[in-house]
């Protein structure tokens, strides 16, 4: 809906194809490499936009088809653009790409209306902004839309809500300490990004403990987290999740997901940000509430669900399986 509508709108400079199979459309080849699925964008919903790849560098499709094959299907396929694999030289990907051309696998006609469209984007990505500031009522539309996503999924529970009055230990996960490759100091990656939540946290929350954990915990931090357990007697966890296409997961990490095997009797309540997918493979929660977004307002509306204060009304966007508490047992 959000791209037909901004097509409707001429707003829409161009499209990004996934490394995904869409069986409607193409049930043998994924979005990038699909002459049917920029058939249907062109011809059926009328898009005259730039048309790119996602990266080549995927592995799941890498383990289908070799960097040659995608780059000339990519362009037959009629994508204006294609991603090579930056993991590989750039010098054999325009052979592969000049060869299709040359051996009648891509045609001149083609590579025109790829230029076209592409040296269109250019001259409107060059011109000066229309707007260069959000308006109080485009703000507003956004946290509207930001309270109205927040959903949950409730199990064994009553609601989504727990009581702040109560005692529980609290785990928000941050980014792990790192040597920056390009500068040799240490940082850590993604500093802050649930800070507000913790923020929340911290303001609702004044009879609980605390802590963070890593998004990799190290044996010794596991080993300390899981004694402190013991003495609690319910267990929140806020974890956000990064979808990264190289690692083939939209999970959270293996570590993360033994410490809550370790504690799922007691894990009481999961706030997720990122990928709803991750949730798959999380142990048995009572209460999962989704944020998707580690923006501030999304941030803010979560927490206030956990605590009470706000009702999720969210829908969830994809079918999602979850681990029931009979198939543990």
């Amino acid at each position: 809906y959000p791209f037909v509508k901004l097509m409707e709108d001429s707003a829409l400079t161009g499209i990004m194809m996934g490394q995904v199979i869409v069986p409607a459309i193409d049930k043998e080849y994924p979005a990038t490499l699909s002459a049917k699925m920029n058939r249907f964008l062109r011809e059926e919903l009328g898009f005259n936009g730039l048309v790119i790849t996602d990266s080549f560098t995927m592995v799941s499709l890498r383990n289908q088809f070799s960097l040659e094959e995608c780059l000339r299907y990519g362009m037959a396929a009629g994508n204006d653009m294609v991603m090579t694999s930056y993991r590989e030289d750039t010098r054999p990907a325009y052979e592969a790409m000049l060869k299709a051309y040359q051996d009648g696998f891509v045609t001149e006609r083609q590579i025109d209306a790829a230029v076209e469209h592409v040296l269109a984007a250019q001259s409107r990505t060059l011109q000066p902004a229309r707007q260069k500031t959000i308006t109080e009522k485009e703000y507003k539309t956004a946290t509207v839309m930001f309270e109205k996503s927040i959903t949950a999924t409730v199990r064994e529970a009553e609601s989504a809500a727990v009581n702040p009055k109560e005692k529980y230990l609290i785990l928000i996960e941050e980014g792990n300490l790192c040597i920056d490759p390009a500068l040799g100091t240490q940082v850590q990656e993604y500093e802050g990004n649930l800070c507000v939540a913790e923020a929340e946290i911290r303001k609702r929350f004044v009879n609980s403990d605390i802590v963070k954990i890593s998004e990799f915990p190290s044996r010794n931090q596991m080993f300390a987290l899981l004694r402190r357990s013991i003495h609690y007697d319910k267990i929140i966890m806020v974890v956000y999740n990064k979808s990264i296409a190289y690692t083939g997961s939209s999970d959270l990490t293996k570590r993360l997901l033994a410490y809550m095997e370790g504690v799922k009797d007691k894990l009481y309540a999961v706030v997720m940000f990122g990928n709803p997918y991750a949730a798959r493979e999380i142990p048995f929660v009572p209460r999962i509430i989704y944020g998707y977004d580690e923006s501030k307002p999304c941030q803010e509306y979560c927490i206030k669900t956990l605590a009470g204060e706000h009702v999720a009304t969210g829908r969830m966007p994809i079918n999602l399986k979850l681990r029931n508490k009979e198939e543990e047992e």
